[in-house]
């Protein structure tokens, strides 16, 4: 990969640090600490196509759950710099969820005031292309509920 597409080292372990913490408060349904691992504007976007959730609507969906949602198991996650000016960074991970298995997250962190914050979070299932083959899945998604 180029050089300038890395983070600085420290950068990329707050990155890092930030995300673990969104996936431990998530399963700890610990809505103060995921308060602050959002921005204010912050964007979430989960598996359900119902779910395009501001951070505010994110806690709240998270309080109405039995127990939270346990994605702490990450299995791999890279980060990177959107441009050379430090604070905008996306980042791409593959997860285990306790109830849904394999997930990917993925989205954009920003740098507000020298703490790392999560700006946008997209939740995705990872479905091997033939699985969607063989389970008719293409036409599942394409019916309208």
């Amino acid at each position: 990969m180029p050089k300038n597409d890395r983070m600085l080292l420290s950068d990329e372990d707050a990155i890092h640090a930030i995300l673990n913490r969104h996936h431990e408060a998530a399963a700890l349904k610990n809505v103060e600490a995921l308060q602050h691992v959002f921005s204010d504007g912050a964007l979430f976007v989960g598996t359900d196509d119902t779910e395009k959730w501001t951070r505010d609507q994110l806690l709240d969906a998270l309080e109405k759950t039995e127990s939270g949602w346990d994605m702490t198991d990450c299995h791999e996650r890279h980060v990177y710099a959107v441009s050379e000016m430090q604070g905008v960074a996306t980042f791409f991970e593959t997860i285990r969820h306790t109830k849904y298995g394999l997930l990917r997250g993925s989205g954009m962190v920003f740098k507000e005031l020298g703490t790392w914050r999560i700006s946008l979070y997209v939740l995705s299932f990872s479905v091997p292309n033939h699985v969607v083959v063989k389970t008719n899945l293409v036409e599942l998604l394409a019916q309208k509920s």
